[in-house]
């Protein structure tokens, strides 16, 4: 366990959960892939984490720019319009848009990578 003086970036500056709807069922941007699961399901489930890597805007394929509702495959995932809900470590929510780029989410996942942080609000 970390103590919130660990949190070298700052507790209002490090998300500790993030909403990923959906689950067992696989999202792709909105579209529900038929027939399809995903490991995973409800916050206490087995495989219920997220390792984030961003998305194309699609949802179909890994490594592109899109970082908030592509798919709900071990990503930040939500049924909001315009993005997902994250809770930050003062205990803080927060919306997250989808147009937060890839490299501020990484930012804001770190407790100590020292990044500045301006873009989410």
């Amino acid at each position: 366990m970390t103590s919130l003086n660990k949190i070298a970036d700052g507790a209002s500056n490090t998300i500790m959960l993030t909403e990923v709807a959906g689950r067992p069922a696989w999202w792709q941007a909105s579209t529900l892939v038929n027939g399809q699961v995903i490991q995973g399901g409800p916050w206490a489930g087995f495989n219920t984490g997220v390792t984030f890597k961003g998305y194309t805007f699609d949802g179909k394929s890994p490594s592109g720019p899109c970082a908030v509702n592509c798919t709900n495959d071990q990503q930040i995932y939500s049924f909001h319009t315009g993005g997902a809900y994250a809770l930050f470590a003062d205990v803080h929510v927060q919306f997250l848009s989808t147009s937060l780029s890839v490299k501020t989410l990484a930012a804001l996942i770190t407790r100590a990578g020292g990044e500045t942080v301006e873009e989410y609000y």
